[in-house]
Formats: structure tokens, sequence, C-alpha cells
């Protein structure tokens, strides 16, 4: 669980650091929620679920709908 943490924070920073509306950008904010959603699954807190879905949301608002990024994310 504290790798988890780690990662979870480690992509909160690295989102702190980078330019809106990079490709890494969302890219860190898809693994973030990936983060997130894995660490839901483990401890069931319900915050995490909101916070993984509200990353989901804003990397897909970067791709268009129907390009192999917004199918990833």
């Amino acid at each position: 669980m504290a790798d988890l943490d780690a990662a979870i924070q480690a992509f909160q920073k690295a989102l702190a650091l980078a330019r809106e509306g990079s490709p890494d950008w969302a890219r860190w904010q898809n693994n973030l929620g990936l983060a997130l959603r894995t660490r839901f699954e483990a401890l069931g807190q319900v915050a995490d679920l909101d916070a993984a879905i509200q990353a989901f949301q804003k990397a897909l608002a970067l791709a268009r709908e129907g390009s192999p990024d917004w199918a990833r994310w």
C-alpha cells in the first residue's frame, strides 16, 4: 500500500508541474486515475473512486472521441 500511495503522490506532483493540456498531462491524469481506482479496490474508500473518475474525465477532455487515446482513457 505504501508503494501505491507513493505512486499517487508522484502522479499528483507531476501534474502540478506539467503544463495542463499537454499529452503528458493527460497521460498522468489517466495513470493517477488507475492508481486511485486500485486503491479504491483495495480499501473501498469512495473518495478514491470519485477522484479516479475525475482524473479519467480530465484525461478524456483532451482526447478527441474516436482517437486511440480516447479509447484508452
